[in-house]
């Protein structure tokens, strides 16, 4: 660019000043609301911007090299820094809502940066020392806390009684966290060396030919920008450890804040930089070690304090506060540049030499800028004392300067030696949450999301000790049992988005399967008072974005991928939602295998509801090979169409051949073992019509329920294996329990019991709480069994054996499952469960479903949990089809082969293959030989679940 020269001309200069303000106000402007919009890339789109910033700087100051270029940059460069790292702050402060905080946070950064310019152009006009200017800053922190004590004393902030982490605890979660020491150390490093560096390398770099004079700030701008980068994984780092520090008083969060706003403001190195540029040597250097001091001690307390004073729930930062302070920024910058004092020795605008006029200064040396108080580098050569006669004194070695350099060198060695030294022998012996199978708690199982919050332990700190052991199951199970997870839900404030816990998730999807009526979003899960709450609500006419245009929206919570068991006794304790007369709610409690993630169509397609390991016709699509067996095709269940099934054939069989994409694991005679995703359900909660009037006047009941595939003729399982332990004949106002008149469809066998429950323990209909459980005990015949519990009480049992093999329809039994189960709470509505009264869609709203815990036990002979057990592996093929299992809009395999042609392709049965090389194995293993020989039919297939 051409060189532009500016003498005193005040249009023109008022010129560079607005266009750099406006730039300030455009960048801060941008980054608040892109910021608030693309809020995962917050980070990355502050470096970009910060380093684009820095670009455009420099195309300014070689537009304009002779008006101060180095105090333009560095000014410039001080208000997107400082905004920069406002902006990374939001990245902290948006995940919480706390509304009156935030917006005192951002008004004292704002204040810190538009009063730092001022400040120091005051320091530089009346030569004011540092040591009296860093007393005036600390001051009018002071007077900013005070201040800010009396307008928000009476602001209730974050309870934090719940708050059982001690101080140590939260240093033992915090101290192995690499983004923190890395950002801490990629700050230290920079803040240490950029100033001598940049006067190291200034010298060289202007006597190089064919630079021009004002290039060797480019060097420096480069030099800011890796400032930038450092302070942004600082704030990186903040963000990751948000939610784990609380303080106990206002007093204490408002201080926290001040601080925050106070070291981010007029204690900026960058500032101070420029205000120390013209000091002299001496004291520049001085100031220079204080600075950098004061800036590691405020990059060491901004994440504590961010956190500190942040709460636990979600809400946007307003964009107005960002874009106010630019334009405060823009105004004081101005003002600051138009009042900058001018050298005595040098023309600042032109850089022209001067020659003073020797008739015309003063008699007294003082006028002549002469500071005779000050000491000088060269004094000792003017005022030779000794100390023993004989040399000259040297002063002492023990200087304010020496303790503050030694003891920052300190820190960073300590530093340095905490990453490469302490945190990998602190990773070696803390005690983990490894499963028996391999799994760690801080990531699910396939690795794909990194939990944020600190790892808890399987079993919460806050289950009583004397229900760690069950001196036996229920029925004949005479086993003792051990508690292998426990979740006491007494953290308020808990959030389940996705990766803000290690144990659970809610959904955001809707649940298009069973066409509720409501959209499950991870805003309706949260815990207050002790409980799970898990909300059922009308949507109002401004919450589109989160019921997507649906009427309602609901909770859909589980542990899916993170924690899973395999057999064993899961119970909760839980109050109804609604009101124990009214019907139309769907509440569910339900466990199902990992193979399978609910509401994700495409990959429950083929294994939902299976329970199945034999290759014979229970493989195929509709229970039928050809035309055989005729029975499935003309004697089955569906009222409209005689046919038995339209579920899709099991598509990780017994009857897959080999080389096929298949889980395994493979049984002695090389054939896989056939998975599935088996669903039970220890609850869905629904109430009976029976003598009701008026939409209301029900009974209470829960189902509870098994869910199987391949069926049996007409639904009907062998109802002889099955213990109740109440039934009708005791009178509909007792307690009674009684097979649900659903025995199943064309999609599902369902083996269910409908169990009264105490109509007392709704949450409209006197808020007490009831005990439900399920125990599993995997395998097959009298031996394997489904049990359910209502308040440690044996409802009913089915055995193995109801669901063994049927001739009839040429189908081999059904296994009790020894799939890794994953646990479910939901709260729904849909006319797909029942009818919904008018009470409910007219009544009162919301409906909450609430958990006081959920507890895992297994036989202490028999501790299997973990999502990926070596016997039952899933984690490899979940990697494999990760788009399968996290893209709700799949609705069928097929769709997701279409998607990922090269991923997922179609699984050969045997069956169906009869002459491929590659499937004899399978097809030699099956029972029936009937089938041997047979081809399919087309025509006689009917549509499927889909």
């Amino acid at each position: 660019m051409k060189n532009t020269t500016i003498e005193n001309d005040k249009g023109k200069r008022y010129a560079v000043i607005a266009i750099t303000s406006y730039l300030l106000l455009i960048v801060g402007w941008t980054d608040a609301i892109f910021g608030s919009l693309i809020e995962p890339l917050e980070e990355w789109y502050d470096l970009v911007g910060s380093m684009t910033t820095l670009y455009c700087a420099g195309a300014l100051i070689d537009a304009f090299k002779p008006i101060f270029p180095a105090y333009v940059f560095g000014v410039y460069l001080m208000g997107v820094g400082t905004g920069s790292m406002q902006t990374s702050a939001t990245a902290v402060l948006s995940h919480f809502e706390d509304g009156p905080l935030m917006t005192l946070v951002y008004s004292n950064m704002a204040l810190g940066s538009v009063i730092s310019p001022f400040i120091i152009g005051a320091f530089l006009q009346y030569d004011i020392g540092w040591h009296h200017n860093f007393w005036i800053l600390v001051g009018f922190a002071a007077i900013l806390i005070i201040s800010s004590w009396f307008i928000f004393k009476d602001f209730d902030t974050h309870d934090t009684e719940k708050d059982d982490y001690t101080l140590r605890e939260k240093l033992r979660i915090i101290l192995p966290s690499k983004k923190l020491w890395i950002g801490l150390l990629a700050e230290a490093g920079l803040l240490t060396t950029q100033d001598s560096f940049s006067q190291w390398i200034a010298p060289y770099v202007k006597d190089l030919k064919g630079l021009s004079n004002g290039q060797p700030q480019y060097a420096v701008a480069g030099f800011w920008g890796g400032l930038m980068v450092g302070r942004l994984l600082l704030a990186h780092g903040s963000a990751k450890i948000a939610g784990l520090w609380k303080v106990n008083s206002l007093g204490g969060t408002v201080t926290l804040v001040i601080l925050i706003g106070f070291f981010f403001g007029p204690l900026m190195p960058n500032t101070l930089s420029i205000g120390v540029e013209c000091w002299s040597r001496e004291l520049k250097n001085a100031a220079t070690s204080i600075i950098m001091a004061t800036s590691l001690f405020g990059s060491l307390l901004a994440p504590f304090a961010l956190s500190q004073a942040a709460d636990e729930f979600s809400l946007k930062i307003f964009p107005p506060v960002l874009i106010v302070e630019c334009f405060i920024t823009a105004i004081i910058v101005s003002f600051t540049f138009v009042t900058r004092p001018i050298k005595e020795e040098e023309d600042i605008l032109n850089y022209k030499s001067t020659k003073p006029e020797s008739c015309t200064n003063s008699a007294n040396p003082n006028d002549w800028g002469a500071r005779n108080w000050q000491s000088e580098p060269d004094d000792y050569l003017h005022n030779p004392t000794t100390k023993d006669g004989s040399k000259a004194s040297t002063g002492s070695i023990f200087t304010v300067r020496g303790f503050i350099n030694l003891g920052f060198l300190s820190l960073v060695i300590a530093a340095l030696l905490m990453l490469f030294a302490g945190y990998p022998i602190y990773d070696e012996f803390k005690p983990n949450t490894h499963t028996p199978s391999g799994q760690y708690a801080k990531f699910n199982s396939t690795g794909q999301v990194e939990w944020t919050v600190p790892d808890r332990n399987l079993i919460d700190k806050d289950t009583p000790k004397d229900v760690y052991t069950l001196s036996s199951g229920f029925g004949t199970d005479n086993r003792e049992y051990k508690l292998v997870f426990s979740d006491e839900f007494s953290q308020d404030g808990r959030s389940f988005y996705e990766g803000d816990d290690p144990y659970w998730e809610a959904h955001d999807a809707h649940y298009w399967g069973t066409n509720n009526l409501e959209w499950y979003s991870p805003r309706q899960v949260t815990t207050e008072g002790g409980n799970l709450l898990i909300t059922l609500d009308q949507s109002g006419d401004d919450d589109d974005l989160t019921s997507h245009n649906l009427d309602y929206t609901g909770g859909f919570l589980t542990t899916w991928n993170k924690f899973c068991f395999t057999g064993g006794y899961v119970v909760a304790n839980v109050s109804l939602p609604g009101k124990s007369d009214v019907w139309g709610l769907w509440p569910g409690f339900w466990t199902m295998g990992n193979l399978g993630r609910a509401a994700y169509g495409a990959s429950l397609e083929g294994l939902w509801p299976y329970s199945y390991d034999t290759c014979d016709v229970g493989t195929l699509q509709n229970q039928t090979l050809g035309e055989y067996p005729e029975e499935a095709y003309n004697q089955g269940g569906d009222p409209s169409t005689a046919a038995l099934s339209y579920s899709a054939g099991q598509r990780l069989s017994r009857c897959t051949c080999e080389n096929e994409d298949h889980p395994g694991p493979k049984h002695p005679d090389g054939t896989f073992k056939g998975r599935s995703a088996f669903e039970i359900d220890i609850f869905e909660a629904q109430v009976s019509q029976e003598n009701a009037v008026g939409g209301h006047g029900g009974t209470g009941t829960v189902s509870m329920s098994g869910q199987f595939c391949p069926f049996d003729l007409g639904y009907q399982w062998n109802h002889d294996a099955i213990h109740i332990t109440y039934n009708e004949t005791q009178g509909p106002n007792d307690m009674f329990d009684m097979l649900n008149t659903y025995q199943g469809g064309n999609q599902q066998m369902s083996t269910s019991v409908v169990v009264m429950t105490d109509q007392e323990a709704y949450q409209m209909s006197g808020g007490k709480f009831s005990e439900y459980g399920l125990q599993i005990t995997p395998g097959t015949g009298h031996e394997a069994s489904i049990a359910w519990t209502v308040n440690d009480e044996l409802r009913w049992q089915v055995f193995g054996d109801a669901l063994g093999g049927n001739d009839t329809i040429k189908i081999s039994e059904r296994p009790i499952t020894d799939e890794p189960m994953y646990v479910i709470l939901q709260l729904g509505i849909s006319y797909n469960f029942g009818a919904i009264s008018d009470e409910v869609l007219n009544g009162a709203w919301p409906n909450i479903m609430k958990v006081d815990w959920v507890r895992v036990y297994q036989p202490s002979d028999s501790i299997n949990i973990g999502c990926d057990p070596p016997e039952m592996p899933t984690a490899a093929y979940i990697n494999r089809h990760l788009e399968a299992y996290s893209n709700a809009n799949l609705t069928t395999w097929n769709q997701y082969m279409e998607k990922a042609p090269d991923v997922a392709k179609p699984v050969k049965n045997a069956l169906l293959h009869q002459d491929d090389a590659d499937c004899q194995i399978a097809l030699h293993s099956t029972p029936d030989k009937n089938l041997i020989g047979r081809t399919e039919t087309d025509e006689k297939k009917r549509n499927h679940w889909n």
